[in-house]
């Protein structure tokens, strides 16, 4: 619909052209009043899409709450969000760099955060380019959305705790799993470029990296080398229309009484500097 306002709006803006006088002016609101029409149709399917999409991410991948041993046969390739979130409850953050060197390699973290949501059917078709470009960002902006609050949930609702190491390699399975389904989008258009012989719109993954912020927030908090340093990033973030949620004062101070090295003390002086209002969400 949003396609067709522009095509319209060009083959009638030319038809317009050559328009003069009061015919002219009679006939440049028609163009004008279709095109408004045509946009809050385009709008409004727009909201029902991403309706939609998180349907179908709850429907064939899952969500916080279900079973995780439902999942462990991938033949059915579905449910891929409780077989992560099963794999963040199970990890242990609390490492030395011995441990760091084993659990932060490439494959040890695509076995347990990526593999899971590859093998999923909606992903595959993603992949595979069965769905249009605007169709699979908004599928992807909603898993990307559902396994940010898995992360950032689990780890404050189980309280795991983090040595500085453990706060890296929770660093490097979030720029993963971030870049997989950014990548994803990527894929998705080239073989859609592919498939019609020419250039498809280039998807925007801003929002899927949006869809993380709270999370990015919560790494960016647990990778500070003391607690005062929050300060700084505190006064540097910029507000992003309500979306996500920004953390509260409370937030941030569970966050980093999660590092084994933070001292309470520390802890409790940092949030009195940042103020108790709400904290906006880091880019």
């Amino acid at each position: 619909c949003a396609a067709l306002v522009d095509e319209v709006g060009a083959a009638t803006d030319e038809m317009y052209a050559d328009a003069d006088g009061a015919a002219g002016d009679r006939g440049a609101s028609a163009p004008s009043s279709a095109r408004d029409e045509m946009e809050r149709h385009a709008g409004g399917y727009g909201s029902l899409l991403r309706v939609a999409a998180t349907g179908v991410v709850s429907a064939w991948c899952g969500g916080p709450l279900d079973d995780p041993t439902r999942t462990l046969d991938f033949s059915l390739r579905r449910f891929c969000v409780p077989v992560v979130q099963k794999y963040v409850q199970q990890e242990g953050y609390d490492i030395d760099g011995e441990a760091f060197e084993h659990l932060e390699k490439d494959d040890v973290i695509d076995a347990k955060y990526v593999l899971p949501i590859r093998k999923s059917f909606l992903v595959q078709a993603i992949q595979e380019g069965k769905c249009d470009t605007k169709v699979s960002l908004e599928l992807v902006k909603a898993l990307s959305a559902v396994l940010s609050v898995v992360f950032f949930d689990t780890i404050l609702s189980e309280g795991k705790m983090f040595s500085e190491w453990g706060a890296l390699l929770l660093s490097k399975q979030t720029r993963t799993l971030q870049h997989f389904l950014c990548d994803l989008i990527t894929e998705s258009r080239s073989r859609q470029e592919t498939a019609h012989s020419g250039d498809c719109e280039v998807p925007d993954t801003a929002p899927i990296r949006a869809a993380f912020a709270r999370w990015d927030l919560l790494v960016t908090i647990l990778e500070l080398e003391r607690p005062g340093d929050w300060a700084a990033f505190r006064y540097h973030a910029a507000p992003d229309d309500g979306v996500p949620p920004p953390l509260s004062t409370e937030d941030v101070r569970r966050i980093m009484s999660l590092r084994t090295d933070f001292k309470e003390e520390a802890i409790e002086a940092a949030c009195r500097r940042s103020g108790g209002g709400p904290l906006p969400s880091l880019q």
